[in-house]
């Protein structure tokens, strides 16, 4: 029997057919119009009724949103507001009666990894996801270490720069993510330019996107140069489309270098992994959870 997988995103909910094994076996998406909670809640019974025929053993969500996982009550408005204080699992569980289990996308994303991806030689892993913010997941012994508030590997939150005097902090995904690079692009020309623009200009030998980019760079090495201390991982897996560059991880290491130069008593080095899945992972990772939740042995 395979499990529904629905993966809530801003713009669509995608959803497939997994096996327990993680392979999918069908899969599809809706526009999410995110207008309200009922226009949404009828958006997922579509999906659910379309699939709720064939033979599905349970259901496992993505939710993008600070939730608990053990009650699946959303904490955190994520993009959709109408969702805090809305348990979707109940919702479902009392109209289908069918077992439902939930996870923050972004530790499902790092769940499909240590099951199925760059991780799985992994029991301690740390993740990040860099995008127009940065977000990540801590995984112990295999499954997700939430913390006391569920925001554990909200390593975007860590403050990268800070003037005490100005009260002026800046947090990482400020200054690290793929936004703080087209951010400074348009601070120093008025030019509105896409992150693959920039990296093309600094080929070109563009000198703010060059400082832009360097800039970025060097807050992702002290970024993972801090959550080696603060965590000591086996590893970190890298996550989002700018991760997927040839040169990215090189890059990063060489600034890694640099720290480790002068700080030449730490005596760990991050491995850094690129995630190995893409579109799918929120979908895989979400099937783990609820094998993990229902105690099966992976």
């Amino acid at each position: 029997m395979a499990l529904l997988a629905i993966d809530i995103g801003g713009s669509a909910i995608k959803y497939g057919q997994v096996s327990k094994s993680g392979e999918i076996l069908k899969k599809g998406s809706v526009p999410n119009q995110r207008l309200d909670l009922e226009t949404f809640l009828d958006s997922l019974w579509s999906i659910i009724d379309k699939n709720i025929k064939l033979t599905i053993e349970g259901i496992a969500l993505s939710i993008p949103a600070i939730m608990n996982p053990k009650t699946g009550m959303i904490i955190s408005e994520g993009s959709m507001p109408f969702l805090v204080g809305v348990n979707l699992n109940k919702l479902i569980e009392d109209k289908y009666h069918i077992r439902v289990h939930s996870e923050n996308d972004g530790n499902c994303g790092a769940l499909a990894e240590v099951w199925l991806g760059a991780g799985k030689a992994c029991s301690d892993v740390a993740m990040i996801v860099i995008g127009t913010g940065v977000g990540g997941a801590v995984i112990k012994n295999r499954s997700i270490h939430p913390g006391a508030n569920f925001i554990a590997g909200e390593f975007g939150y860590f403050i990268s720069d800070y003037d005490f005097e100005k009260k002026d902090f800046k947090i990482w995904s400020e200054t690290g993510a793929v936004l703080s690079i087209t951010e400074s692009m348009y601070k120093k020309t008025g030019r509105t330019l896409s992150g693959i623009e920039i990296f093309d200009l600094e080929k070109s030998g563009d000198s703010h996107a060059i400082e832009a980019i360097k800039s970025f760079f060097q807050s992702t090495a002290v970024g993972l140069f801090n959550i080696q201390y603060f965590y000591d991982p086996e590893c970190i897996i890298i996550g989002g489309a700018v991760s997927s560059r040839q040169d990215f991880i090189s890059r990063v290491e060489k600034e890694l270098l640099k720290i480790y130069e002068v700080i030449d008593h730490a005596p760990v080095r991050p491995t850094l992994k690129r995630a190995y899945f893409g579109n799918d992972a929120n979908l895989i990772g979400a099937v783990y959870n609820y094998l993990q939740a229902e105690g099966h042995q992976i």
